[in-house]
């Protein structure tokens, strides 16, 4: 993910060779190509998105491995889903693990899209974190549900320890701005 956060930080060359390389390296990474899109344009996403696509073509001549991700996005197990929400869910409220993190997170985005307050600044924080969820989760739903249920357990802290540094950091930002300035 740190790849993809230098890419949306970077001039533009920088940013293909960088977005090229996470498109490249993990198996999910051509997922965040559709949220840096969204962020900075489509223009700098071509070259690495031809450069995925070839991979993938190439890959398909290759012999079959059923661990080969990318191969599975086109049969998502569907009905792993419910699986998947139930987990993040569970995921979110844990104290033991996040103490309030996420909780407290979750009430101020609850917050300012109740009172529409959501700003373009938030969306420049929040939809690179999506982005990556949405890559996780579409990963999972390629899983064999057997496969699924063991791994998860694990996975979901592990991943979800990636996006709340900058969740977090959202978080504290939002609120120490809405604050009235002290007389």
């Amino acid at each position: 993910a740190m790849i993809f956060l230098l890419a949306l930080a970077s001039e533009t060359p920088l940013a293909v060779l960088l977005l090229t390389a996470g498109a490249l390296m993990k198996d999910e990474g051509v997922a965040f190509l559709v949220g840096f899109a969204l962020m900075r344009g489509w223009r700098p996403v071509v070259i690495p998105g031809l450069a995925a696509g070839a991979w993938m073509a190439l890959a398909r001549l290759l012999p079959a491995d059923t661990d080969y991700l990318p191969g599975r996005f086109l049969a998502p197990h569907v009905a792993n889903l419910p699986v998947i929400a139930r987990q993040l869910l569970s995921e979110f409220v844990a104290f033991k693990s996040w103490s309030i993190l996420w909780i407290s997170g979750w009430a101020v985005l609850a917050w300012r899209v109740k009172h529409r307050a959501l700003t373009r600044e938030d969306a420049r924080w929040l939809i690179p974190l999506g982005m990556q969820l949405g890559a996780y989760i579409a990963v999972w739903s390629t899983m064999p549900p057997d496969t699924l249920k063991a791994m998860i357990r694990v996975e979901d802290t592990r991943l979800l320890m990636h996006l709340a540094p900058a969740f977090w950091a959202w978080t504290v930002w939002t609120v120490e701005a809405s604050r009235p300035a002290p007389a």
